[in-house]
């Protein structure tokens, strides 16, 4: 056992429980809390308030079963993370990456991490973390969440491509390995990564995202733009730059706005957006549904944006869903999870749309 770790003497008592169901308002309706007290023979009424129901399953004895279908009921589903890229001019093969891997694997031995990692037909290397993450504003019992995140390394005679989860502890572990690669090899390294951080006209901020949305490989049919994310800089100041004092008209409710958020139907074609617009505001995030061109119907949901769009860093990008066709030949009213084949072919996309669409936005 790691000197970390401690046998659990956790349990949960009445209160846990009672904080459980309580804050699972969604989850947990009043008639699921009936079926799941009939389920051990008990007759509840729906017509109960829910907070008697809750108090009174609260009270009863659960063991182990009981408590794992409390938590599977009320456990919300973990949304796949944003991905990101970065390029390294660095040549190394599979088996340098490999040994990379398990010195920073010696190295974190004591963090409560399952690091797992295999190597693939075309020389690439995947790695994925799973670990334990804490929120100490839920309920006693819903705090604790496992978590994966994965990082794949692929290399090449030129470069060494870097795709990751857009997490903390993605970014973490794909840094130390980087940099254990670094010093194996002795050489330093030199990353490119989407930013526009150079780039402090509005309009070729907002450019760039016109040309990503249009610029996906087999699918340049624009469906549509449900949600816009814009900023702008604040006064006198350009990405890298301390903010200066601000003089705003505080009777202009764009002059007081940094940051505003559109959601709708074809937002880029709306009065507020074009307003928006001619106020300084840019797109720092999208998300649009795009058609495919030709073979098979098929509507994608994709969105990528920046985690800071000031300085126009930490570009991240993610295949939301698809809308496949029926039988008819219709699209489906109803989002399908992509296929792992599909949401690799899409990744790969929206990296070369994003990697296209940089050049134009850094043109002076």
């Amino acid at each position: 056992m790691p000197p970390n770790e401690r046998k659990s003497e956790f349990y949960a008592d009445d209160k846990d429980i009672q904080d459980l169901l309580a804050s699972a308002r969604q989850k947990m309706t009043t008639g699921r809390l009936v079926e799941l007290s009939r389920k051990r023979g008990i007759l509840l009424s729906e017509e109960e308030d829910r907070e008697v129901l809750v108090d009174y399953i609260s009270l009863l004895p659960h063991a182990w079963p009981e408590m794992k279908d409390l938590l599977d009921a009320v456990e919300t589903a973990v949304r796949t993370p944003a991905s990101t890229v970065e390029q390294y001019s660095v040549q190394a093969d599979s088996g340098e990456i490999e040994r990379a891997i398990e010195s920073v694997l010696k190295d974190r031995d004591t963090m409560g991490e399952a690091i797992n990692f295999v190597r693939s037909s075309d020389g690439s290397v995947r790695m994925s973390i799973e670990y334990t993450e804490w929120d100490p504003s839920k309920a006693r019992l819903r705090q604790r969440r496992v978590r994966t995140a994965v990082v794949e390394f692929s290399p090449s005679e030129a470069e060494l491509v870097l795709r990751r989860h857009q997490t903390d502890r993605a970014e973490e572990v794909a840094r130390e390995v980087m940099e254990t690669l670094a010093k194996n090899k002795q050489t330093e390294l030199a990353v490119r990564r989407v930013e526009l951080t150079g780039v402090t006209d509005p309009a070729k901020r907002t450019a760039f995202f016109y040309s990503l949305i249009r610029g996906l490989p087999g699918f340049g049919q624009l469906v549509d733009v449900d949600h816009v994310d814009v900023s702008r800089f604040p006064p006198n100041q350009t990405p890298g730059e301390e903010g200066g004092e601000n003089e705003l008209d505080e009777t202009d409710t764009h002059a007081m706005s940094r940051r505003v958020l559109l959601k709708g139907d074809s937002l880029l074609g709306t009065p507020e957006f074009r307003r928006l617009s001619e106020d300084g505001f840019f797109i720092g995030e999208a998300r649009w549904r795009v058609a495919k061109d030709a073979g098979e119907p098929l509507e994608v949901v994709v969105e990528a944006g920046f985690s800071d769009p000031v300085e126009g860093t930490g570009f991240g990008f993610k295949v939301c869903g698809v809308y496949r066709a029926k039988k008819s030949g219709e699209i489906a009213a109803s989002r399908d999870r992509p296929s792992p084949a599909e949401r690799r072919q899409l990744t790969l996309a929206l990296e070369d749309a994003a990697r296209n669409a940089l050049p134009g936005a850094m043109d002076e």
